[in-house]
């Protein structure tokens, strides 16, 4: 048995313990998740970071344009063209890079809390191991979560393309509408639904119990299960609070970047001597390129320290849910109980 001191009480919590408990197992193990997300997410902020720094010098300079009444020539149109595809590139490459890579980050940071949780040690290149033989299994619960949304995108998109083919413009516009109504409602149904498997889908079950079955397709489709009857009776809770904490999230995120912001207004306008009110509420002013890159990158830095959070919390809330419906926590000790000293 440990004899380690508990870093948190493995029962039943309430609303501030699972914060504050989330807070306090990644300041633990800060280090290890804040480079297991960053794996997954810096390299995509720092390729898209001068693609957005030159949409806003674009966009700046469109906007002096409008004041001095000039045209843009075709080098200026050639030149946001060439990043305009650059950007269409980036955006087929995002969705792919953050499927494939993505879970393995939250399967790691999943796997650190977990053990972090239940008072027992496990280092970054352990739990990435661990990761990696639950990756696949999540993968295929990720796909089949996804799946209703992808076939009826598809679905929706067959009709568009044989209209155009005939050339009735009637029906093209008709079926775009229909997919721009359907296509968004199909997804808020599913967000409505994550509640109900997001133990699955971020890797938290894996973390913690074995599937059963062979084979990953087998074993994707159990944890899919298991997290729908574990969570069955706490779908009010489960929602609140996750949408609770992606309202904090969202509200720190959007405060750091907006401080930030107007601390490097502030420090450009003691430097330069302008006037710092008319750079604030002057909109005709242009946003400083170098200004705009300082606020997106310490802004994305912030979101790669905040994003673990959300792993410790949704782990404490599976442990929850166990404790509630399962007395994992008398589990625990009992099995703790029956280890031999010092094993």
């Amino acid at each position: 048995m440990d004899e380690r001191r508990q870093l948190i009480a493995l029962r039943p919590l309430e609303i501030k313990h699972l914060f504050d408990f989330a807070i306090r197992i990644y300041r633990y193990r800060f280090t290890a998740m804040f480079i297991a997300m960053a794996v997954a997410q810096l390299p995509l902020t720092l390729l898209s970071l001068p693609l957005w720094i030159k949409l806003i010098a674009a966009a700046g300079d469109l906007q002096a344009m409008q004041v001095t009444g000039g045209l843009p020539d075709m080098a200026w149109g050639l030149d946001l063209l060439d990043e305009s595809l650059f950007a269409l590139a980036l955006a087929a490459c995002v969705p792919l890079y953050q499927v494939f890579i993505l879970p393995l980050a939250n399967l790691t940071c999943a796997r650190l809390a977990t053990q972090t949780a239940l008072n027992e040690q496990s280092t970054l290149g352990e739990a990435f191991a661990f990761a990696r033989r639950r990756y696949w299994p999540t993968q295929v619960a990720l796909a089949i979560y996804l799946l209703p949304l992808l076939g009826l995108s598809i679905l929706l998109l067959l009709p568009v393309l044989a209209a155009q083919n005939s050339g009735n413009e009637t029906a093209i516009i008709s079926f775009a509408i229909t997919g721009l109504v359907l296509i968004p409602l199909a997804g808020f149904t599913m967000w409505l639904f994550y509640p109900r498997f997001f133990m699955a889908l971020s890797g938290i079950i894996q973390c913690s119990e074995d599937a059963e079955g062979q084979g990953i397709l087998a074993q994707g489709l159990w944890y899919l299960r298991r997290a729908w009857e574990l969570s069955a009776g706490h779908y009010a809770r489960l929602g609140g609070l996750l949408l609770m904490m992606a309202v904090a999230v969202h509200f720190i995120t959007q405060g750091v970047s907006e401080g930030t912001n107007l601390i490097l207004i502030l420090i450009d306008a003691i430097v330069s001597g302008a006037d710092f009110a008319e750079q604030i509420f002057d909109p005709s002013q242009q946003q400083d390129v170098t200004l705009a890159g300082l606020t997106m990158t310490i802004t994305a830095f912030v979101s790669l320290v905040i994003i673990p959070v959300w792993q410790c919390l949704k782990t404490l809330l599976y442990l929850d849910l166990r404790c509630r419906s399962e007395a994992y926590d008398l589990h625990v000790v009992l099995d703790r109980l029956k280890k031999p000293a010092g094993a």
